[in-house]
């Protein structure tokens, strides 16, 4: 191997290590968009069913023992 190539070998690889990092990152932030999102969804429907919840056990009315 020449001196040129064995520049141009590691220059090739510090390139490939840089666009697997930008290849990595890009999916982790994919990943964390995906659970934002998620976790919106997620928060809307425990809401919905919280929500539905309370107004089923609300109490709307009281009776004595007279029926009043």
């Amino acid at each position: 191997m020449t001196e040129n190539s064995c520049i141009e070998c590691n220059q090739l690889e510090q390139e490939l290590e840089e666009l697997n990092e930008k290849y990595e990152a890009y999916w982790y932030l994919r990943s964390q968009v995906s659970e934002l999102r998620n976790r919106e969804n997620n928060t809307k429907c425990f809401h919905h069913k919280a929500s539905q919840k309370k107004r089923r056990n609300e109490i709307k009315n009281l009776y004595d023992g007279k029926g009043d």
